[in-house]
């Protein structure tokens, strides 16, 4: 209800916009005569492919940007996330949301074919709405059965949020920082923080 229904608009829109890219692109397979057009594996392989690439995205922009020294609103944005106590009401505002999936659409019209380019909208619109969803909800106090999905998608979260935020950047699928060196020993981390912190207390 809070997510869908409350103040938020954001996850509307995003649920609106593939529902409606959805519907464009079945409109053109049903009405058109060319074989182009048709829906088939190619539609499949082109929104998956847009899912993956919104995971990869989610690491190298968590990294890059969110955690960069550049100035912009979605860096204010999320300083000011981590600066709220781990559980609080974590929706991205529907401006940044939808300007977000506007930009991306005109980037795969730019590259791709305009029907493939739909399905790809779908894909990443969709990846983009469930990490919406997943966290907002792990944000939550919501409990999790232990050694779920969900459950390890929340810890290692609260890794990234209040053991060290230069690590454990990825969130829709928490193995992508396997892939990319950013999930370490967590034991390892915090002793490497006490020897900086017994470092800092001698020098002063």
């Amino acid at each position: 209800r809070v997510f869908f229904l409350d103040k938020y608009h954001g996850p509307r829109f995003a649920a609106l916009s593939v529902a409606g890219v959805t519907a464009w692109r079945c409109y053109l397979a049903a009405t058109s005569v060319s074989a182009s057009m048709a829906l088939g594996v190619a539609d499949v392989a082109t929104f998956s492919a847009a899912v993956v690439f919104w995971w990869l995205q989610e690491h190298f922009l968590h990294l890059h940007l969110l955690h960069s020294k550049a100035d912009w609103m979605g860096k204010e944005i999320h300083e000011g996330h981590h600066a709220n106590p781990y559980f609080h009401i974590s929706i991205d505002p529907a401006g940044l949301i939808m300007s977000w999936l506007l930009t991306t659409h005109l980037i795969f019209c730019a590259i791709l074919p305009f029907p493939m380019a739909l399905s790809a909208t779908a894909g990443y619109a969709t990846a983009g709405l469930f990490y919406e969803w997943a966290h907002f909800i792990v944000h939550t106090k919501v409990r999790w059965r232990k050694g779920s999905y969900w459950s390890r998608m929340k810890d290692h979260h609260v890794r990234h949020h209040l053991v060290d935020d230069r690590y454990w950047l990825g969130f829709s699928v928490p193995a992508v920082d396997d892939l990319f060196g950013t999930n370490p020993n967590v034991q390892e981390v915090q002793r490497e923080q006490r020897k900086i912190n017994q470092q800092q207390r001698v020098a002063e």
